[in-house]
């Protein structure tokens, strides 16, 4: 923190006093960890992750204004330090100053080209958050340019330049030309689903509808051997159908998808509540009552559509048959051994005896991947209750599941690569846990903007 002294001056002849205050000790520093953070940001300038941490770990003992001076006063020092200055305008929503800095940056020849073509790339979408498409397209000329006078042209950097140059293409009306820009970039990249998913948001955002599902049918092609992923495109199919009033097109493609799903799991209920929105939503319920009927007939043993049907039929004011509805479904059993249960179920039933058998010690083996997320947070409410007191080893994929795991081991082909607590491991930007984290984040990001589940 500053270190201040107030002394008084007298205005001549005015009888006025002032009151100033003025540095003595020199700038605050950063604390420990924010030096740790600012050390690596100095090495890779454009990490978003490395300035937020350095960012938050400077607010625990300093202010927003303190880190504005002391970044200002480094700004001098190196091209990095200048570039890290601008990122902080950012941050702070301040596009001029971050503008200015920037601006520094490619201006100063003597500064690496790897920084000054970054520069050139963050100068680009601020005019092109102002709505200054052309200039934001020269500066984006400009910054491919430096990335290949640095010989830094690579998968990454050609990628990202491309996918901002199609963007403020189609945002400028030009979409003949963004649509070539685009499928260029796509030919050398075929396997790239997620550059092809971002195609299809951004084709989608813009009403171009044809074009978005042409591109969400190569994805499910490219999903053949992955059901998973395969079904979960075919929702985003279908909601690209419903968002172009194509609704007999996405009601087909939800049910046939449905009769391929497994039964008790979140896609199972997001699909019938997907295709039951368009009968509610209309106040068909006759309607829906009767395709209801026929996908029962198909799908027998599928519970959801039971449930959906006892629903419905109470919303018919039809309390006989709603009832009746009810207590065959109450009176079902699991089967001998269990054979009725989804793998849901079972899951379910199994983390119950657990916590009945009150264990010294607990093995959790992927406890909530075959459950929803709404049952999954309240399981993992459970488990948090269950494990208190006993040693817990847990196995997941699904990494935010292990963040209050007190030592996190991450194993790769059979060996232990990584080992640390939650904070330890994500401190280290590059590390095997740190990148799946951020990778899941992201694919979870893209999905949910793909399956569009708001059906206002």
């Amino acid at each position: 923190m500053k270190t201040t002294v107030k002394r008084i001056w007298f205005a001549a002849g005015l009888g006025i006093a002032y009151l100033l205050s003025f540095p003595v000790s020199g700038q605050s520093q950063p604390n420990e960890k924010a030096q740790r953070y600012f050390s690596a940001l100095e090495k890779r300038p454009f990490a978003d992750s490395l300035f937020d941490r350095f960012f938050d770990a400077w607010l625990e003992t300093a202010t927003i204004a303190e880190c504005e001076a002391f970044l200002n006063a480094r700004a001098a020092n190196s091209s990095a330090e200048q570039l890290i200055s601008g990122r902080f305008y950012l941050r702070r929503g301040d596009a001029e100053n971050a503008a200015d800095a920037f601006g520094k940056v490619t201006a100063t020849e003597t500064f690496s080209d790897q920084h000054r073509a970054g520069a050139w790339v963050q100068l680009a979408k601020i005019s092109g958050s102002a709505r200054d498409f052309k200039n934001a397209l020269v500066q984006l000329e400009n910054a491919e340019k430096a990335f290949q006078q640095a010989d830094f042209w690579n998968v990454k950097t050609e990628t990202e330049v491309i996918q901002l140059r199609g963007t403020f293409l189609i945002r400028a009306g030009k979409r003949d030309e963004d649509l070539t820009v685009w499928t260029a970039l796509l030919e050398k990249r075929a396997g790239d689903d997620l550059l092809r998913e971002e195609l299809v948001a951004l084709l989608a955002n813009y009403g171009i509808w044809d074009k978005a599902i042409e591109q969400q049918e190569i994805l499910i092609q490219n999903a053949e051997k992955n059901a998973y992923d395969q079904v979960l495109r075919k929702i985003a199919l279908g909601q690209l159908y419903r968002r172009s009033n194509r609704w007999n097109d996405s009601l087909e493609t939800w049910r046939l998808t449905l009769l391929k799903v497994g039964h008790d799991t979140w896609i199972e209920r997001e699909l019938i509540d997907l295709i039951a929105s368009y009968y509610r939503r209309n106040s068909d319920l006759t309607r829906w009552k009767v395709k209801l009927d026929s996908l029962i007939q198909t799908e027998p043993k599928r519970m959801a559509l039971k449930v959906e049907q006892a629903v419905l039929l109470a919303d018919l004011r039809e309390d006989g048959p709603a009832i009746e509805a009810w207590e065959k479904i109450l009176a079902l059993t699991p089967g001998e051994g269990g054979i009725d249960l989804s793998g849901g179920e079972k899951q379910r039933l199994a983390i119950a005896r657990a916590i009945l058998n009150d264990p010294a010690v607990l093995i959790l083996d992927e406890a909530t991947s075959a459950v929803d997320s709404q049952t999954e947070k309240s399981i993992q409410e459970a488990i948090a209750n269950l494990v208190k007191g006993r040693t817990t080893i847990a196995i997941a994929h699904r990494l935010a599941t292990l963040r209050n795991a007190n030592r996190l081991i991450v194993v790769e082909n059979g060996q232990m690569v990584e080992e640390g607590t939650h904070e330890e491991l994500m401190a280290n930007d590059d590390g095997h846990f740190a990148t799946l984290v951020r990778l899941q984040a992201e694919n979870n990001q893209l999905r949910s903007e793909q399956r569009g589940y708001s059906l206002d």
